[in-house]
């Protein structure tokens, strides 16, 4: 069960909580006025902050549970799950731009992070054994940067 608190009050915003099949395990994101909270159902739910209720017409299904955090890059919202399956979809919709099934071939336990802004838009995925992938955000492109 998610639930969302307002700061001043210490009080349950009206509307909320909201209750998903599993486990939220990675921090939802927010951002202009919704929540992205993943979930270990393997559904990423897009929120209204306001009153909790659902933004995207379903929840983005991934193919396995989704524990990492989403990020915002380049207009893209990119989501991990837990078998390296990588996703870039419209934050207002929630349709699928590119998906990488497998793109990362191992476990990712870890939130995606926002390169440098002068570096360009682009989001850095760390994986089980230390490896590291930079995603182009736009373009669901990959490519490995550290090995251990």
């Amino acid at each position: 069960t998610l639930h969302a608190v307002d700061a001043e009050t210490g009080r349950e915003r009206e509307g909320w909580p909201f209750k998903a099949d599993n486990w939220f395990w990675g921090k939802p994101l927010v951002a202009d006025g919704t929540v992205y909270a993943p979930s270990l159902d393997g559904n990423l739910y897009a929120l209204s902050l306001e009153d909790g209720t659902l933004v995207w017409d379903a929840p983005f299904e991934a193919l396995e549970p989704l524990r990492s955090s989403p990020i915002i890059a380049s207009g893209t919202l990119v989501i991990a799950d837990r078998k390296g399956n990588v996703y870039g979809l419209d934050p207002d919709s929630g349709t699928l731009n590119w998906s990488a099934p497998a793109a990362l071939e191992k476990t990712v336990l870890s939130n995606p992070a926002e390169g440098s802004p002068v570096l360009g838009k682009e989001v850095f995925i760390s994986a089980q054994g230390g490896d590291l992938f930079r995603v182009d955000p736009a373009a669901g492109s990959f490519v490995k940067v550290v090995t251990p």
